[in-house]
């Protein structure tokens, strides 16, 4: 079995949690879990693994007022960038999404596929349009599929 050795800054408070605390907990596991454990139960002083991980959600996903709708303006104001391909916009649109998720904002899966389609710039408007009046019923994961299988083509 080869090892894939992964590099992780230490967590600065600056920068996203939510896609830090992904890649450590994907770190640990392959690492065995029980050792790097206990690393940081030495640096935190934390008796558990889950106490550890409260403290850390607790200092940078607040569920707070203020973090919801700064959280959410970015979603509803989000728009593709020039020179991105689609795969990156997606992925960054997937990445607000699940930050608001782990702050328990739920959104009808049918909002968000509209979102995505909306944020889209206009020499995507004729696929758009297409999309929108050629399905009965409209779902992210098949917007998604849709925006991929089109990039590749």
């Amino acid at each position: 079995m080869t090892r894939a050795k992964f590099d992780i800054d230490k967590f600065d408070g600056t920068g996203d949690f939510g896609l830090w605390r992904i890649k450590m907990r994907a770190l640990l596991i392959q690492h065995g879990c029980e050792a790097a454990l206990e690393v940081l139960r030495e640096v935190t002083g934390e008796t558990t693994a889950a106490v550890f991980w409260l403290k850390l959600e607790t200092l940078y996903m607040t569920k707070s007022l203020a973090n919801k709708l700064y959280l959410k303006k970015k979603l509803y104001t989000f728009y593709m960038l020039v020179g991105r391909n689609i795969s990156e916009h997606i992925d960054e649109f997937n990445k607000i999404v699940l930050d608001l998720t782990n702050i328990e904002v739920k959104f009808n899966d049918e909002d968000l596929a509209l979102l995505l389609l909306t944020s889209l710039p206009a020499s995507y408007e004729h696929f758009v349009e297409t999309l929108l009046y050629g399905w009965e019923a409209l779902t992210l994961e098949d917007v998604m599929a849709t925006l991929n299988s089109k990039e590749i083509t």
